[in-house]
């Protein structure tokens, strides 16, 4: 088994993790869920997980767009993580959204199943 290093989280710093979630994505994270529900129009119910979900737009609009789906969002930035918690209590969704800070696969537990997976802009 080759071990992996993981490279350092680019947004780790929380002036970088801002200026990232103050940025204008609306359009592109948009087009993102609505192709993704296009792909998948069969998942309506269940769990998703999204690899590296940022300040939680995404996450924010699938569960908009997918009212009984629920949805674990996972990024390696503890300043990424604290802006998508913010920004998941403003929009009322603490009861569908869950955040993790860490990095795979000891993130997660070796049981954890999903429906489905998605990573927007992780590579």
């Amino acid at each position: 088994m080759m071990h992996r290093i993981p490279e350092p989280e680019v947004m780790d710093g929380v002036e970088q993790s801002e200026a990232y979630a103050q940025a204008d994505f609306s359009e592109v994270n948009q087009n993102f869920v609505d192709r993704f529900c296009e792909y998948y129009p069969d998942l309506v119910q269940g769990t998703l997980i999204d690899l590296g979900c940022g300040p939680a737009d995404i996450l924010i609009r699938i569960c908009r767009k997918v009212p009984h789906l629920d949805v674990l969002g996972l990024d390696g930035s503890d300043a990424m993580i604290h802006l998508a918690r913010q920004a998941v209590e403003r929009e009322g969704l603490q009861n569908r959204i869950e955040l993790v800070c860490g990095l795979l696969p000891g993130a997660l537990k070796p049981e954890a199943r999903f429906d489905a997976v998605t990573s927007n802009s992780l590579l």
